[in-house]
């Protein structure tokens, strides 16, 4: 639809929206950012996936891809605590398809650095690194990390400084640990992490049709009266 009937139905789902969510609506998009995104490649453990997704949707991370090279995505509805259904899921899964590759390529050409999480010696100390530009930050299978094709898509390896015996955190665990680092610097940079309007609209539009109870027959209505 053309961005004016766009905005009109805004307008009219927002009358059945209570001021207090509407303007909660707001705030919440007024943090969101897809400068930082999330990559969950071939996550076994659909209680590790959906407390991830909790902790982006929490975070003000707007996009999440799943690689499915090996593993279906799924989601917990419990453990997600209906934190998905205002994230923005990406899916690689096609059989015969050389789906990371599909999606990290697709995402270095939309301008976003390759950051993989490892525990690799050589891997940064992610609260040590300086965030310049889009960052897709990538985690790997729960036993084996990330994929070779995935290394060789790499811009730059992170990890999580471990001081007990333990040798990882859990990837929900890091998930969360990871994003709350790089979003602190994203608000202390001079990037332009916001969301445009364009987008606060289309996802305006989006969240009211999953706040709105029968969205679908008051939209019907609205088209209806035009």
């Amino acid at each position: 639809m053309d961005e004016g009937t766009r905005n009109e139905l805004i307008s009219y789902l927002g009358e059945f929206v209570t001021p207090a969510r509407a303007s909660k609506v707001q705030q919440v998009l007024d943090k969101r950012t897809r400068h930082l995104t999330v990559v969950m490649e071939d996550i076994e453990n659909a209680h590790n996936g959906s407390a991830a997704l909790r902790s982006c949707e929490a975070l003000g991370i707007q996009d999440v891809h799943f690689i499915e090279n090996r593993f279906r995505n799924k989601i917990s509805a419990y453990v997600a605590k209906g934190g998905s259904k205002w994230l923005s899921l990406h899916k690689y899964g096609l059989a015969g398809h050389d789906n990371t590759t599909d999606c990290l390529q697709g995402l270095k050409t939309n301008g976003y650095e390759i950051w993989l999480t490892s525990p690799d010696q050589e891997a940064e100390d992610i609260a040590r690194v300086t965030l310049k530009s889009k960052v897709a930050l990538v985690f790997g299978t729960e036993f084996n990390g990330v994929s070779g094709e995935a290394q060789a898509l790499a811009d730059k390896k992170v990890c999580l400084p471990m001081n007990g015996f333990t040798e990882s955190y859990n990837v929900s665990v890091s998930v969360a640990l990871c994003l709350y680092i790089l979003t602190e610097k994203l608000k202390d940079s001079e990037m332009e992490w916001c969301m445009s309007d364009e987008e606060k609209k289309q996802l305006t539009l989006e969240w009211y049709r999953k706040i709105v109870k029968r969205s679908d027959l008051h939209e019907a209505r609205f088209f209806s009266s035009r």
